[in-house]
């Protein structure tokens, strides 16, 4: 576009309010310098003047009867084809993509799951019990460096994993943990008034859980990814379902 065809455009945008703020103090400032200007948007101003003042034809009778008898028509025959998409077949291409990008989701759920079965993103603490069902069982851990030597007051409160009777063996996965850093657990078992009954020490190694967190950082990042596709998927379903 050239320059002076650039410049009438502005000014008909100007003139119809179309412009922005700053656009608009910008032309304004042009208008108060430039003569040809105000006259190019005088001549603007008289050409929309006469087209306002102009009869507008109105439409033959018959336009009107034609198009008040054609769109009941087609309202209903739009109708017809919409109930007729719900129920045939013809809409499964259109729900299609939906379905698809839900399997998908379900699959990488599915298989997240296994996978984090066989490499756990944690520690897996393992002990059993015999005699006297505890109330609970108080898992502590601290950080092991050095010696590994026991140091009461670096023990801090994990988690509590509550006695069943008649069950013996238990299972306790620490999830917060640093990758690489080895830990001693201590598992006490105590009975409902909180008495100490059995206690038990564990090591733990958490180098062994790195893979596990690095494929669950992963299997988020997919589910997340696929549950992303799976919001902006269903608007190709809703046409038929009016």
């Amino acid at each position: 576009m050239k320059r002076g065809e650039r410049g009438f455009l502005e000014l008909a945008l100007y003139l119809n309010g179309r412009l922005g703020w700053l656009r608009r103090r910008l032309a304004a400032r042009r208008l108060e310098r430039d003569l040809g200007c105000r006259r190019q948007l005088a001549s603007l101003q008289n050409l929309q003047e006469a087209l306002q003042r102009r009869p507008q034809p109105a439409p033959a009778p018959s336009v009107w009867d034609s198009i008040q008898k054609r769109v009941p028509a087609e309202r209903a025959e739009g109708q017809q084809l919409a109930a007729g998409s719900r129920r045939s077949p013809a809409g499964w291409p259109a729900i299609w993509p939906t379905l698809r990008a839900a399997f998908i989701f379900m699959l990488l759920l599915a298989s997240l799951a296994t996978l984090l079965r066989s490499l756990p993103p944690g520690i897996t603490l393992a002990w059993s019990v015999a005699g006297e069902t505890p109330g609970d069982f108080r898992v502590y851990r601290r950080p092991l460096v050095g010696s590994g030597a026991a140091d009461e007051e670096a023990y801090l409160l994990v988690g509590r994993v509550p006695a069943k009777t008649a069950q013996q063996a238990y299972t306790f996965m620490d999830l917060r943990i640093e990758p690489g850093q080895a830990y001693l657990y201590r598992v006490d078992a105590v009975d409902p008034a909180g008495r100490l009954l059995a206690r038990e020490t564990i090591r733990g190694d958490g180098s062994q859980a790195l893979p596990g967190q690095l494929l669950a950082v992963l299997g988020l990042c997919l589910l997340a990814v696929a549950a992303w596709q799976l919001r902006g998927v269903p608007a190709a379903g809703r046409k038929f379902a009016t």
